[in-house]
């Protein structure tokens, strides 16, 4: 059984992180698990909140069954694909695909990240596959909203042990009612000129 640890991080705004992976160790079976390493990087705004209070998880990516569409399908007009679609669903052919597309789902692979000093998390007996890093929260800092999230895709391969590059989690602001807008400029139609809203 894998060990896995509990997760979560902080909230704040919306961020997307991207990040590489190196790779260690011997190649090995494929029903062994491999033991993941990496590490949560907060921008320096937020460097003093836990980064426990955002979860995070590793999941693996599955490929689901696409719908059995009719030869057709492109040249149907739009009431008539949304009628295929409900006698579809309402078939027993098609509960039945729902169902066994929802299972197949439901079983991926995964594992709570508990972050730990300086960020850095491990994880245990994790089986080779393709898996996506996510995690998301909103937080108040110094009166402003923010939501975070931890975004990535991360291969885990057939060896002893894998080293992730550093997962940077950035944070964007949300407006909240009442609030000033930004300032930022819009070009003219023409291209000539650049205003500036509020100026």
């Amino acid at each position: 059984m894998p060990r896995f640890i509990h997760a979560s991080i902080f909230s704040v705004a919306l961020a997307v992180l991207c990040f590489g992976h190196g790779l260690s160790g011997q190649e090995k079976n494929q029903e062994e698990g491999v033991t993941v390493r990496g590490q949560i990087v907060a921008p320096e705004k937020f460097k003093d909140v836990d980064l426990n209070q955002l979860k995070i998880k590793l999941e693996q990516q599955v490929q689901l069954p696409a719908l059995p569409f009719p030869a057709n399908w492109n040249e149907m007009q739009l009431e008539a694909r949304q009628k295929w679609l409900a006698d579809f669903q309402a078939s027993e052919k098609g509960k039945k695909f729902f169902a066994d597309r929802q299972k197949k789902f439901d079983s991926r692979k995964q594992f709570e990240i508990e972050i730990e000093d300086e960020g850095k998390f491990v994880l245990f007996d994790v089986p080779p596959s393709n898996y996506g890093i996510v995690g998301q929260l909103e937080k108040s800092v110094d009166g402003k909203l923010y939501v975070l999230e931890v975004y990535g895709q991360v291969e885990v391969a057939k060896v002893d042990e894998l080293q992730l590059a550093k997962l940077q989690v950035m944070a964007t602001r949300i407006l909240q009612v009442g609030e000033p807008v930004p300032q930022f400029n819009l070009p003219s139609l023409d291209g000539s000129k650049k205003f500036r809203p509020g100026s």
